[in-house]
């Protein structure tokens, strides 16, 4: 039967691995080239390629709603497989929340997403129309 161990990359280093081991063995030092993909840096470079994906099929529409949402303080996207609205929530004391439901096919709520933007991002185009994407990413379909 075997386990996972945790490992370090070699001893200079903090790093952490995690290996198969078998029981009664001391795992075996990884190498650097068996883990310089890693399952997280997979993950990362799906979801990347997720959020180019949606930028070319969504970019100027999701952008054009983070504009009316740094605007007027709400937007609503209309995707043909379900909706997106979005606000933003200022407080008095400078700090802002950007609110995010995403609803399926027959107005049921399939996701919600709160996000604290700095009083720097509140206004950052780029980065709301990034949180944006990152929710209407898993959405797919095309917008009408």
């Amino acid at each position: 039967m075997r386990s996972l161990a945790c490992v370090r990359a070699d001893s200079g280093s903090t790093d952490l691995h995690y290996r198969a081991t078998t029981p009664g063995r001391a795992p075996s030092a990884p190498s650097r080239t068996s883990d310089a993909a890693g399952p997280g840096e997979e993950m990362n470079a799906t979801h990347e390629a997720t959020l180019r994906t949606a930028e070319r099929r969504y970019g100027a529409l999701v952008r054009a709603c983070a504009q009316e949402l740094m605007r007027t303080g709400s937007t609503v996207l209309q995707l043909q497989n379900g909706r997106l609205r979005g606000r933003i929530l200022d407080f008095s004391r400078g700090g802002s929340i950007l609110h995010v439901e995403t609803t399926g096919p027959g107005d049921e709520r399939s996701g919600k997403s709160l996000c604290r933007l700095s009083a720097t991002h509140r206004d950052d185009l780029d980065v709301i129309t990034r949180k944006l994407l990152q929710d209407v990413a898993p959405c797919g379909g095309d917008p009408h």
